[in-house]
């Protein structure tokens, strides 16, 4: 079966993705909720974490705002100790003033793509919970941080992964997209993702279940257990 999935891309097309990215966020305010509720409400609130005791969570592409680590951790019996936020874009969001400054004086702030991220700035097998939701169509090489984040989490930590799902049948399919290079599908992200996680939540939501329907053919969610 033909896969229409985009999963590397060229660094010009990646910076160009990085750009756009950065003049939509000047535009936009200080602080706000970049879909993180829909996505909560997604995986049932996270109510699967509300009983396990959690030291470390890391946000992979946190945006200018990190309200997925923030949701994450109130969803917790006991708050996490430790924060490790990234996106390539971090330093830009700083200086801009938005809320992920909040998080500056109390976490490891990376601010540069996290497929390049190595063991001197994260260790290994040192993650409970990495966050990555709906941030694999902005980066370059999908392959390459999926397996960074595998690295980092503990063995039987928790991958919580959320991505919008593109195909041929996608009403917008031809349309230019220099925003968002990369395109996947649940198939591809099914045969990657079933050699590093035990699924614990598993959703493939249908396109009229999802954030823009013309857009993507569905959503793709995911609690997985670092095998």
């Amino acid at each position: 079966m033909k896969d229409d999935s985009t999963v590397k891309v060229v660094d010009g097309v990646w910076k160009e993705a990085q750009n756009c990215e950065l003049l939509t966020w000047q535009n936009h305010g200080q602080d706000g909720d970049d879909w993180n509720n829909w996505w909560s409400s997604r995986f049932d609130n996270y109510s699967f974490f509300n009983d396990l005791d959690i030291e470390t969570i890391l946000e992979v592409g946190c945006g200018p705002y990190a309200k997925n680590l923030e949701i994450v951790n109130s969803s917790l019996k006991n708050p996490a100790k430790n924060f490790i936020l990234n996106d390539p874009l971090l330093d830009n969001y700083i200086s801009l003033g938005k809320s992920v400054k909040r998080y500056e004086n109390k976490s490891k702030f990376l601010s540069k793509p996290f497929e390049i991220c190595d063991e001197k700035e994260i260790d290994p097998n040192s993650v409970d919970i990495a966050i990555c939701n709906n941030v694999l169509d902005h980066v370059y090489d999908v392959e390459a941080l999926l397996n960074n984040i595998f690295k980092c989490l503990k063995k039987g930590g928790y991958l919580i992964f959320g991505q919008d799902l593109k195909n041929s049948t996608d009403k917008a399919w031809n349309q230019v997209d220099p925003m968002h290079p990369i395109r996947l599908t649940h198939q591809y992200l099914d045969e990657f993702l079933s050699f590093q996680y035990h699924r614990k939540l598993y959703k493939v939501l249908k396109r009229d279940e999802g954030r823009n329907p013309d857009y993507h053919y569905g959503t793709y969610i995911l609690i997985g257990e670092k095998k």
